[in-house]
């Protein structure tokens, strides 16, 4: 009977993200009902406690939706750890944001990843430019892991004259910019800054 009842709300997600993206006649025009500055400008000084304090709340923000990977508070830089996202299932931690990127990435493996960089501006302030790139994996063909792996003589060996193991390398797709997380991670920073 559980079964039914996910079947019915995976139904009306799916409906629900048809029905939250309005159909538009240009094609080149990006989705949402009101476009959004990125970069952000956010007009401080050239103070570094104004900085240090752009840059804490742009990390804490960032933080939010990614686990930090790198980042660099002289270079302006926050790299976010890749994420696969489970669609549906990982709705809590994304909110849901657009019901369209949340079946996508129900259906298939998709990963996000995000970079963000604040660059001063000449007028005093900040632009915060934020991108989150989107892609899809491709699982390529299928290795098998019992197969034994002929050592060449140009391999690299370490210490104990062992070579390292073959590791199978994912690989991704790049399906552009996810506008929408952008457009969500934006609006949150307009409201703490």
């Amino acid at each position: 009977m559980t079964w039914l009842r996910y079947l019915g709300i995976s139904l009306l997600v799916s409906l629900a993200g048809c029905a939250s993206t309005p159909i538009q006649e240009n094609p080149y025009t990006v989705r949402g009902s009101i476009p959004f500055e990125n970069p952000l400008f956010v007009p401080q000084g050239h103070d570094p406690q104004q900085y240090q304090r752009v840059y804490d709340i742009v990390y804490d923000v960032c933080q939010t939706y990614f686990d930090i990977a790198n980042s660099n508070m002289y270079a302006g830089e926050i790299v976010g750890v890749p994420r696969v996202s489970g669609g549906v299932f990982d709705w809590c931690s994304t909110g849901w944001y657009d019901g369209y990127e949340i079946w996508e990435s129900t259906t298939q493996s998709m990963r996000r990843r995000l970079l963000v960089q604040i660059t001063p501006a000449e007028v005093g302030g900040y632009f915060v430019l934020v991108k989150v790139i989107k892609e899809l994996e491709d699982p390529g063909r299928a290795v098998n892991p019992l197969q034994i792996r002929r050592v060449r003589p140009d391999d690299t060996v370490d210490a104990y004259n062992n070579a390292p193991q073959q590791l199978l390398n994912e690989r991704w797709i790049d399906k552009g910019r996810d506008t929408r997380m952008e457009e969500a991670i934006i609006s949150k920073l307009k409201e703490k800054l």
